[in-house]
């Protein structure tokens, strides 16, 4: 049967849900490494040469052969050490997480020779938010009016433009909060032109509409949930209609066409409907949360996520098959 590793943080729900689902209902060994907990609970062996197989030690403390891996979910694998008593200043505690990355990095492009779900550089480079807005718009995509700038003028002419009123949303953020996209007006921006100095963002103009689409692209399989909410950003309010939801052909062989255009296995897409009708494209989080979707919908994303990636080792293995009889 199929081995398929795991990487993410040691508290991601995500994790521990596909892991179960893999293990008990599809029979693979399946193996997690809890990215950010590796100073307590890792374990890492490699040398060079051909005879020398990369080992890592799983959360679970069991050692396995990277070789003999078919799939690596490539999740959540940037985040520092969890702090230790061994841990406590933050030069310690950057030194020693940069070595586990570089080291579980290394490891893989080194060692691997299966499917990366997402290989690390689609990940960096898919999920640039400048980078994919005009991807998108090239396969036919309806993309919002955007500026990204920190120049205070600039982005006052941009709102202008756009009737006085823009939203505004992160590029990155950071990990240590959650950020929301806000609306803004013309006041508000001209209250806030220190902060907006400070660094680029995204303005956008308002796309009105209460229909808002998490559409989960599992390679060309896509996993649509419909989420009924009158606030621009519906993450503030989760106690609103998810509803599982069907798109046309047309618009699920353009989002295809995007994660293509990517180079991603996977990604996670945000659209909505505007006021017309007609759908608008807005981002994709290359390993973006959507279990939450399952629980408030009752669509069986776990299941869907799970047959997707023995789908795809299924599928490698039949290339490289092909590739030796050729």
């Amino acid at each position: 049967m199929y081995t398929i590793v795991i990487f993410s943080l040691e508290l991601d729900i995500h994790a521990y849900a596909i892991m179960d689902n893999l293990r008990k209902v599809h029979g693979v060994t399946c193996h997690f490494v809890a990215t950010n907990a590796m100073v307590e609970h890792g374990g890492f062996v490699w040398r060079n040469g051909q005879s020398y197989s990369g080992r890592l030690k799983s959360y679970e403390g069991e050692w396995f052969n990277v070789e003999d891996v078919d799939l690596i979910w490539w999740r959540r694998v940037n985040q520092q050490q969890i702090e230790t008593e061994w841990l406590q200043d933050d030069v310690s505690r950057e030194i020693v997480t940069n070595e586990w990355k570089s080291s579980l990095l290394g490891m893989m492009l080194d060692k691997f020779k299966g499917v990366w779900i997402n290989k690390p550089h689609t990940d960096l480079y898919g999920g640039n938010k400048l980078y994919h807005l005009n991807v998108a718009e090239s396969v036919g995509l309806r993309i919002p009016k955007s500026m990204i700038s920190q120049d205070y003028d600039a982005i006052l002419e941009f709102c202008e433009e756009l009737g006085g009123k823009v939203i505004v949303k992160k590029l990155l953020g950071t990990s240590l909060k959650p950020l929301v996209t806000l609306e803004l007006t013309m006041d508000d921006l001209r209250k806030s032109k220190d902060a907006i100095q400070l660094c680029p963002a995204i303005y956008q103009e308002i796309i009105p509409g209460n229909n808002h689409l998490r559409v989960n692209c599992f390679g060309k399989n896509i996993h649509a949930i419909l989420i009924e909410a009158n606030r621009m950003d519906w993450r503030r309010d989760l106690s609103v209609p998810f509803h599982s939801y069907k798109l046309d052909g047309d618009t699920e062989q353009k989002l295809v066409a995007v994660l293509e255009e990517l180079n991603l296995e996977m990604g996670i897409m945000d659209l909505k409907y505007d006021d017309q009708g007609e759908l608008v494209w807005l981002e994709v989080n290359t390993q973006g949360q959507f279990l939450f979707g399952e629980a408030l919908s009752g669509y069986d994303l776990t299941n869907a996520f799970s047959n997707y990636l023995l789908e795809t080792i299924q599928q490698n293995k039949s290339e490289k098959n092909q590739a030796v009889l050729a």
